[in-house]
């Protein structure tokens, strides 16, 4: 860089600033931008007790409106869904079979979803999205 003119130069550290080269900027330092360090609380088993009452709840409520509200009955299940997520609760075996894992929609056997046996296995298809899940029963 000694032997270039001032001109030649400053387009040099114009051409280094907008391709950020942070070799020739910072001299021989390189340039790194700090990581966020995101940290999760555990949560109390008193939170995760409320998050399965509340669970529960909302497919018992998403089982008295499905007759009225198809739309608000899978709304529930979403919420129940995020829920799981937010707390870590897994659920119960009957609300696994309750509800779509690919569209979250609340599933009523004959009306939005197609129960059927074969190999020891109940295979559940959901009418809306045309997913199917398979559970192993006795």
């Amino acid at each position: 860089m000694l032997f270039l003119g001032l001109e030649q130069t400053i387009i040099f550290y114009i051409e280094a600033f907008c391709f950020g080269n942070p070799y020739i900027i910072g001299g021989n330092k390189k340039i790194m931008a700090k990581k966020k360090v995101v940290r999760s609380r555990k949560k109390s088993p008193a939170q995760k007790k409320i998050a399965l009452e509340r669970i529960s709840e909302l497919f018992r409520q998403a089982e008295k409106i499905h007759v009225e509200s198809q739309k608000l009955a899978d709304r529930y299940v979403s919420l129940a869904r995020k829920i799981s997520l937010r707390y870590k609760v897994s659920f119960s075996r009957e609300q696994k079979a309750s509800f779509c894992k690919k569209c979250s929609s609340f599933l009523v056997p004959g009306k939005n979803s197609r129960a059927r046996t074969s190999n020891g296995k109940l295979v559940v298809q959901c009418l809306n999205c045309k997913a199917y899940r398979r559970f192993v029963y006795k």
